[in-house]
């Protein structure tokens, strides 16, 4: 039940200081909650990094993407080879 307006008193001085350091404390949470979702919504900047942590991955070993290029290639070949003949 809440105290009529004329029987509340002003926060004492410690539990002043207690609730600013917990609004403090809850907005520093609440920015790094909106830094958090903001990173999450911005696909752009995701899938730029992804596509640059792929091509460090290929430049530092293009052996397994040159073996999916030459697999692409044969199948691709193939199809064209098996329509012709049909």
């Amino acid at each position: 039940m809440t105290q009529p307006m004329s029987d509340m008193h002003p926060p004492a001085s410690d539990e002043r200081a207690r609730l600013e350091e917990e609004i403090r404390q809850t907005r520093r949470e609440l920015g790094e909650t909106v830094e958090a979702l903001s990173h999450r919504l911005d696909v752009k900047s995701r899938a730029r990094s992804k596509l640059e942590a792929g091509g460090r991955a290929v430049r530092s070993n293009p052996l397994p993407a040159g073996a999916a290029v030459a697999v692409a290639v044969m199948a691709l070949v193939g199809i064209v080879v098996w329509r012709r003949r049909a």
